[in-house]
Parts: C-alpha cells; structure tokens; sequence
C-alpha cells in the first residue's frame, strides 16, 4: 500500500474547481488509471488549504509519475495497529442509510441529515423549533459512526467525536443527463484500536459508500 499527498497551485486548482466535482473525480482517477478497465484501487479525500487543493489518498500502486500539473509525494503505508492503540483521526463520509416504504419494497439510500429535514417539515414542526442544520451534522452524523465503530474495529471516544462541514455535492457526469447528489460529512476525533485486523481493513478498504467521490477515507496518527 501507499499514501500520497497531491497538490495543485492555488490557479491550477481554481481551474479544475470551477468545472465542477467530477472534474476533480476524473483529474484523480486520471492518477491512478493505468489502462481503461482499471477498477478503484484507491481511496482519496481532497481539502483546500492556502488557495491549492491538496489531495491525500491511500492506494495499492503508487500514482502515475506523469502527474502534469500535479506535485506529488509519495511513501509506503504500513500502519503498525496494536490494541490499545490511541488514535486521533479524521474521516469524510456520505452519511446515508437505507429506507424501506414498506416491507417488501426496495430500499432507497438516503441521506439521514436530509432526511430528518424531510421528516421534520412533514409533521409541521415549526422552523423556530427544529434543531440548526449543525445541532443534526452533530447527533445524527455521530450516531451514524458510533453505530459502525465495532465493525472499523475502533473504540471511538464519544466525547471528542466532533462532525461538521455538511455538504451536499451535486454534479453531472459530461455524457449523461442524470444528476448526481453526494452529502457529505466531517468527522475529527480520538478512538482507541480494538480489533487491529479490523482497523486496518477500514483504513486501506474505506468507510461507507462514495468512496469514488472522496469519501471513506480515515487518515489518522497515533495521539
């Protein structure tokens, strides 16, 4: 496995940014694409810092070299987990569960932020009395995690469990008319290691879905 951390120029990124979110989607992919059928063998998250965007991504092969535009370091991840472990880490998600309208129907992903927005309009809670859009992130995007935390093999600190930066990307791939909706959510936080398989199969494989997109990927340090 490798870890990368990929920049561009506060102009460059400018450029890419202005064309949409699946124009950074497709320049990462670009990385890492070695030939057309290639399968995502890579997570990725991408952050804005001091006007460049600045793209971290866990892989199984090192990025192309030929990166153009892009400056690029790359080392070896090997993450040494021990039970015990004290972590602090940071994580982007696409909070979403399942809904069923009825037993034997389908179920449908949906957002759980929107969808309590949803739920809270329907039974004509007043607008004065529905909790901030940064009072739901925090409850039920935390609810969210600690529900899978036995499953990432982490003991998350619920205390320190901090969301927020809720989003909700919406984009077009160029060939086709349907649009595409991601919500995404931030977490930061402290979690011990309680299963080191797991643990590790959660940092190189992803959390949850949209992983394509920039989500699921945990990049943490030892506290």
């Amino acid at each position: 496995m490798f870890m990368s951390h990929m920049t561009l120029s506060p102009t460059m990124a400018g450029k890419l940014l202005f064309e949409g979110e699946y124009a950074v989607h497709q320049a990462v992919w670009k990385l890492f694409a070695d030939h057309p059928d290639r399968f995502r063998d890579f997570l990725y998250r991408h952050d804005m810092q001091r006007g460049g965007l600045v793209v971290h991504a866990v892989s199984m092969r090192p990025p192309r070299p030929d990166g153009g535009p892009w400056v690029i370091a790359t080392k070896p991840y090997t993450p040494d987990l021990r039970r015990g472990d004290r972590l602090r880490f940071t994580l982007r998600v696409n909070p979403v569960r399942t809904k069923h309208a009825g037993p034997e129907t389908r179920g449908k992903r949906v957002d759980v932020i929107m969808d309590h927005k949803t739920r809270l309009k329907a039974d004509n809670v007043p607008p004065d009395r529905r909790p901030t859009e940064s009072a739901m992130a925090q409850n039920l995007g935390c609810a969210w995690l600690l529900r899978r935390a036995d499953g990432l093999g982490l003991a998350i600190e619920e205390d320190t469990l901090l969301a927020h930066s809720y989003t909700t990307l919406r984009f077009s791939k160029p060939a086709a008319q349907t649009k595409i909706q991601i919500a995404t959510l931030d977490f930061e936080g402290f979690a011990t290691v309680a299963d080191p398989d797991k643990a590790l199969a959660a940092m190189t494989h992803g959390v949850g879905p949209a992983k394509g997109f920039g989500c699921g990927l945990i990049l943490a340090r030892r506290a």
